[in-house]
């Protein structure tokens, strides 16, 4: 019962705060795409569930940011409004696999990795190779 309210107070703040930054939505407030996605992120090592976490939190980002769905269904395609909203929520539930599959390759990834400083110094010799190694070719 914890971890899922945590799943959803994190997945909801996060969407919020992402929509937030979009600018489609006129809201203008850019600075808030660097820290959106910290509830989500901070949440998946306390609940185990990566895949869950971040397919609930691309459902709620997408139902938010595809209202537009509704629009298009009910009045272009002249279809009753409820037909409208089913489209949209199947559609949400859909591309929210994409942040799913993401915040769970993220969780796999978390659990099989090596230590901090060894990825930041690979990180770091990956960047600073072709720099101070460019003369040499095999």
């Amino acid at each position: 019962m914890k971890s899922s309210f945590l799943i959803i107070v994190s997945s909801l703040l996060s969407a919020c705060l992402l929509t937030l930054s979009s600018p489609p939505g006129g809201y203008d407030q850019w600075y808030l795409a660097y820290f959106a996605l910290l509830p989500v992120l901070l949440s998946i090592p306390r609940t185990n569930k990566g895949f869950l976490t971040g397919w609930i939190f691309g459902f709620i980002y997408f139902l938010i940011n595809l209202r537009w769905v509704i629009t298009a269904v009910s009045e272009f395609g002249h279809s009753p409004f409820a037909v409208g909203v089913l489209v949209t929520v199947v559609f949400a539930l859909f591309m929210g696999l994409f942040w799913g599959g993401v915040f769970g390759w993220i969780y796999l990834r978390k659990q099989h990795a090596p230590p901090f400083w060894l990825q930041v110094f690979l990180w770091h010799w990956r960047l600073l190779n072709p720099i101070f190694f460019q003369d040499f070719r095999c």
